[in-house]
């Protein structure tokens, strides 16, 4: 008996085909999956660069801790001492707090 005229041969086949295109289906989903999931992770980190206190933000160091210049909310840049003010240049932010009140924050949250 030919294996091509085998019921038992045909019903094989047509299962191997089936499973072939829900491997390459589930391939494909797999790869969209991992990408998510590197998109998410890089926007976690990014979320997590900042820790807001007083008004700012403050960037945190890879090596740990912060850094000890606040930064603007709406655009991240650092801020300037302008007249005892603190002042976005990128984005003419101002920061609720002053200048001279900057370090004692900074010493209070992050010591």
């Amino acid at each position: 008996m030919e294996a091509n005229n085998n019921p038992e041969f045909a019903e094989v086949k047509e299962k191997l085909r089936l499973s072939e295109t829900k491997i390459d289906e589930l391939e494909a989903e797999n790869k969209k999956l991992r990408e998510e999931i590197a998109a998410l992770r890089a926007a976690d980190e990014k979320s997590n660069e900042f820790a807001e206190a007083s008004g700012v933000l403050w960037k945190r160091k890879r090596s740990g801790g912060y850094e000890s210049v606040p930064y603007c909310p709406t655009c991240k840049s650092t801020l300037a001492d302008y007249s005892g003010s603190l002042l976005c240049l990128k984005c003419n932010w101002q920061a609720p707090i002053k200048s001279f009140e900057a370090p004692k924050v900074y010493h209070d949250l992050f010591g």
